[in-house]
């Protein structure tokens, strides 16, 4: 079968057995407190105390993800500028019937975070992805995720997503009136509904119990129960396959007939290495669409422009922490050194004649702020192209 997605994990790869001894000793705490809040409630306040304080001592072991918060946080505001992209390359594909490839590669992006932050959540990984949805870190031993994009993508088959994504927003709609009608009219349907609403909690439940089970024994026999951990694996990338084909990253429908197949044993397709390809982990690309620049600014509120600057110091040959850290502290007044520097050096290596009033706004302290990043940007996103070209 022809892939689309090629997904792979390698369980032998990982060491996390401390990490997960932590995370089932801090849910565990976390169990005790609600047993604990649950009890006082009904009046048993002795039996409540003797269970609060052992319950907030194990539950202290939960700052174990402290380490995943900030990306989680990032992820969380990464997922509006996708949506707005996805929208962006929606209209792209309308008009020319063309895939947008630097949106298409920000939603590669994306889905990479997300499904790093599973495997870290899932207790299988001891890696938490970078804050920066663009870092070049080369990506994590023993896990692989890429994607066949589709350049020519027809009409007929963007019309059709759509035709079933308004389909499933309607039924949704028309299930939620219906719960509200059934709540306000005590009817008979109340009690379906909440019959179903138990089922679903009671799915969720388990599945969230599964994961606990994971980090459990994990931590006792510091291996993996492999067929579990393989449900999981298989469930993500089902969610990968119905992701990637709606914002257009993928435009295989076949890809749905393996869209449950084993991850633990995926092998790697023959032509892996052929440019329709998109591996989100490759280090050597330092492009950045200038819209999704622009949207990551400002769904960040400013925080992305200095991952962004952090990012840009790296591929420069400076340290990222220490120029970050002048420019806060100066007040962002060191930026004009820092822009004008980059700028120039950037200007020599496209070979273009240095252009005295771009590099004069590089040094205007506030104007730089606003234009400087997406000049300098502009000048890598040159060296991808010219890389595209020469392939």
């Amino acid at each position: 079968m022809s892939q689309s997605i090629y997904f792979q994990v390698a369980l032998d790869s990982f060491q996390t057995r401390w990490m997960n001894a932590l995370r089932a000793v801090g849910a565990v705490g976390l169990g005790l407190l609600v047993l604990s809040v649950l009890l006082r409630r009904l009046e048993w306040g002795t039996l409540a105390d003797l269970i609060f304080y052992p319950g907030a001592l194990l539950g202290a072991a939960n700052v174990v993800w402290v380490y995943a918060l900030p990306a989680l946080c990032m992820s969380a505001l990464y997922s509006v500028t996708a949506f707005f992209l996805y929208v962006l390359n929606m209209l792209h594909v309308l008009v020319l019937q063309r895939n947008n490839e630097e949106l298409v590669y920000y939603q590669t992006r994306y889905m990479y975070m997300r499904v790093r932050l599973f495997l870290y959540a899932l207790g299988i990984s001891d890696r938490v992805p970078h804050v920066d949805l663009y870092a070049r870190n080369g990506g994590v031993r023993g896990f692989e995720l890429q994607f066949r994009t589709a350049t020519e993508i027809p009409v007929i088959r963007v019309l059709i997503r759509l035709i079933i994504l308004i389909v499933l927003a309607l039924c949704a709609f028309a299930a939620l009136r219906i719960f509200e009608w059934a709540i306000e009219f005590h009817t008979i349907t109340a009690v379906l509904a909440g019959i179903v609403g138990g089922f679903a909690g009671l799915l969720i439940a388990v599945y969230l119990l599964s994961i606990v089970f994971i980090w459990i024994y994990n931590a006792f026999s510091g291996q993996y129960p492999t067929w579990l951990v393989d449900f999981h694996l298989r469930l993500m990338r089902l969610r990968l396959t119905i992701e990637s084909y709606f914002n257009l990253t993928i435009n295989r429908p076949e890809e749905f007939r393996g869209a449950l197949r084993s991850v633990l044993d995926e092998e790697p397709p023959a032509d892996r290495g052929q440019n329709d390809w998109i591996n989100p982990a490759d280090p050597r690309r330092v492009d950045i669409n200038l819209v999704a620049l622009m949207l990551l600014v400002f769904t960040t509120g400013g925080l992305y422009l200095l991952i962004w600057l952090a990012r840009t110091a790296g591929i420069m040959g400076d340290d990222p922490f220490t120029i970050m850290m002048v420019c806060i502290l100066g007040g962002l007044l060191p930026l004009s050194i820092m822009f004008a520097r980059y700028y120039r050096r950037l200007e020599k290596k496209a070979g273009q004649e240095p252009g005295v009033l771009l590099e004069l706004i590089m040094i205007l302290p506030f104007v730089n702020l606003i234009c400087g990043p997406f000049l300098i940007q502009y000048f890598f996103n040159l060296t991808r192209r010219s890389a595209r070209r020469s392939d």
